[in-house]
């Protein structure tokens, strides 16, 4: 129903509010037509959300993206979210990530499962990956590491059967372009559902969030 989502004003203001009140989640569908079919994802979100209701709203790939088949007006409108999800899953205090790594059971006796596990998915390298790099970055700027501690959430979080567990931020060590061209490696060396073309798409789009993280940016924008 329309009265679960957010209006896109909404959704924009939760973001800049800085409070990472807003999820992103990242995780490995299980079936090209549904990535939940036994809703076991659905459970693992339903009770970080519980335990965390300071997070008012939560972007899910499948529900938040228009899916195919698509018109003209939702494959134009796909695109564009493909181009700014990096900055969503990167940003520092607007978003907090959920991670499931886990891959259960094919309990429903799909066809086609895909078992893959998280860090051998393209998309989940991408996702994960942006999700900490500002972070940690910022991690060297005092000012602005002591005030992204003291937001209600950490940055991201292991999500399964369990308590949410948060994910520790490692410090940029060894200079960032070996950093850099290391997770490109991940990516071109991971698995896509769809093949080559499917690849070139999500290194790009990395290179692209690489790109725009290195420009110099107004101190205040950081925090967003």
């Amino acid at each position: 129903p329309e009265s679960f989502f957010l209006s896109p004003e909404a959704a924009v203001a939760l973001l800049r509010r800085g409070e990472r009140a807003l999820g992103a989640l990242t995780y490995g569908w299980l079936s090209m037509g549904n990535p939940d079919p036994a809703g076991a994802r659905l459970a693992e979100v339903r009770g970080f959300l519980r335990a965390h209701p300071h997070v008012e709203g939560l972007f899910w790939d499948f529900a938040s993206l228009p899916q195919k088949p698509r018109s003209k007006e939702e494959d134009a409108m796909f695109k564009r979210g493909l181009e700014v999800m990096a900055d969503l899953y990167a940003s520092p205090a607007g978003t907090v990530v959920l991670r499931a790594q886990g891959i259960p059971p094919n309990s429903a006796g799909v066809e086609g499962y895909n078992d893959r596990p998280y860090p051998k998915r393209g998309w989940c390298i991408f996702e994960s990956s942006v999700g900490l790099e500002a972070v940690a970055r910022l991690g060297y700027e005092k000012e602005l590491r002591e005030g992204l501690e003291k937001l209600p959430l950490a940055k991201m979080y292991d999500i399964g059967k369990g308590a949410a567990t948060k994910v520790a931020v490692e410090r940029v060590v060894g200079g960032l372009k070996p950093r850099y061209d290391g997770i490109v490696k991940r990516i071109e060396g991971a698995a896509f559902t769809c093949g080559g073309a499917e690849k070139v798409l999500v290194v790009n789009l990395f290179r692209e969030y690489g790109s725009h993280l290195c420009r110099p940016q107004p101190r205040a924008r950081l925090h967003q």
